[in-house]
């Protein structure tokens, strides 16, 4: 059966059973949208070959161009060749000294990074010193005390790889090694506090089914996706969106 018509499938069952339900990379885009003004000096950490999913390209470069200057930073060559938005890119180490002076930036972001930092507090503390007074640190991460989160963090390299190729359709040379060691909404606030900066907005988020395609675990990750929901399970939600201010 073709992905589109699995994709259909479950489409039609979110909406049955999760009536609502919003996909933690729009609601990402929601908050960028309320953040880029046409004053914003912006830097992306870890953009690799796109901010934002495949299928949001238009929406990508409406964001790039209504602020005053965008850069990308990514240290992966590969993927900073590949990305075709962004026109200012740096093919850098995000995880320790950023190459721009101090307070050069209003915003920062970064969408499925943090994951993959081996010295968080340095990452904070760089991003800290590269923005502006009152600057804002806007990113996306997953929640490590998901299912999905603790099961992304045990399993193997090689098996991961497979996972992700299956089902989300990015290759080997799209995945990197990731550590989890600032994956929870206390771990956030206890790093951005040790780096001098303070979390203006924190927020643990439900989101479509990673198993979109597989019609049958959908369904049961999509039950489980209702409980989530509720107040009660909030705390296991797979996502984090966060907002740290200098």
């Amino acid at each position: 059966m073709k992905r589109s018509t699995l994709l259909d499938v479950y489409w039609k069952m979110e909406k049955l059973i999760v009536p609502g339900l919003k996909y933690s990379q729009a609601m990402y885009e929601e908050e960028l949208e309320r953040r880029v003004t046409s004053d914003t000096n912006w830097v992306d950490l870890g953009c690799g070959h796109q901010l934002l999913p495949s299928w949001r390209k238009e929406q990508e470069i409406r964001l790039i161009n209504r602020c005053r200057h965008i850069v990308g930073v990514d240290g992966d060559r590969r993927s900073l060749e590949a990305h075709q938005t962004i026109k200012d890119k740096v093919c850098s180490d995000i995880g320790n000294k950023l190459p721009f002076d101090d307070e050069t930036f209003d915003l920062a972001t970064s969408n499925m990074v943090l994951e993959h930092l081996g010295d968080p507090l340095a990452h904070f503390l760089e991003v800290k010193r590269v923005l502006k007074k009152s600057g804002v640190y806007l990113f996306h991460t997953p929640n490590v005390r998901s299912l999905f989160g603790l099961s992304e963090k045990i399993l193997p390299e090689k098996m991961k790889t497979i996972v992700v190729d299956l089902f989300e359709n990015r290759k080997e040379h799209d995945v990197f090694p990731a550590y989890y060691r600032v994956n929870t909404t206390r771990e956030i606030a206890r790093i951005s506090l040790a780096s001098g900066m303070t979390v203006d907005k924190m927020r643990l988020i439900a989101s479509c089914a990673k198993f979109a395609v597989v019609p049958p675990v959908a369904f049961l990750e999509l039950l489980l996706t209702r409980l989530l929901m509720t107040d009660t399970f909030a705390k296991f939600r797979p996502n984090i969106i966060g907002i740290v201010r200098k």
